[in-house]
């Protein structure tokens, strides 16, 4: 029998937002619900961070950080992986 590595949404999920701040989740929610990522945008970095009550540049920053840590657990983490046999 083998085994083989796969990553779960579930997990993801969990670790993602366990290391998230509050306003960084926030930030990438309001982002990702209000069109921030079509092309072309449905909105702006200015209005998100209006909304949020914060600066542009704060806006930014806590994206900035979001990715950083999701893209540090989905590429570099194997907290991620589980072993499945087959």
């Amino acid at each position: 029998m083998s085994s083989r590595t796969i990553q779960t949404i579930p997990v993801f999920r969990h670790i993602i937002e366990d290391q998230l701040t509050d306003r960084q989740l926030t930030a990438l929610r309001i982002a990702y619900f209000s069109g921030y990522y079509e092309q072309p945008r449905m909105s702006t970095g200015e209005e998100l961070a209006e909304r949020m009550g914060i600066s542009k540049q704060a806006f930014h920053e806590h994206l900035r950080k979001a990715y950083a840590t999701i893209f540090e657990h989905l590429l570099e983490n194997d907290e991620l992986s589980m072993e499945v046999d087959q």
